[in-house]
């Protein structure tokens, strides 16, 4: 399975592309639940990266980096 930054890296393109191609609600709609649900995951993995104090909490905290940036986007 593909790491969660990933899949909000993908569905972030996915939306960006969807507006710019006037794609219907309906679709835009299930590419940004895509898009929440793997933030939400990246950051569960950050926090467990945390805790268990491992080898991959650098590469955890700069994909939570990347999905903070990604919701500022779209918060704007």
């Amino acid at each position: 399975m593909p790491e969660p930054i990933t899949i909000a890296l993908s569905a972030f393109a996915a939306v960006k592309a969807g507006v710019a191609g006037a794609k219907s609600m309906a679709e835009l709609g299930k590419d940004l639940g895509t898009l929440w649900q793997a933030i939400d995951d990246v950051k569960a993995n950050a926090k467990d990266a945390k805790k268990s104090g491992g080898g991959n909490a650098m590469q955890q905290f700069i994909a939570l980096k990347q999905a903070t940036f990604i919701k500022t986007i779209f918060r704007a």
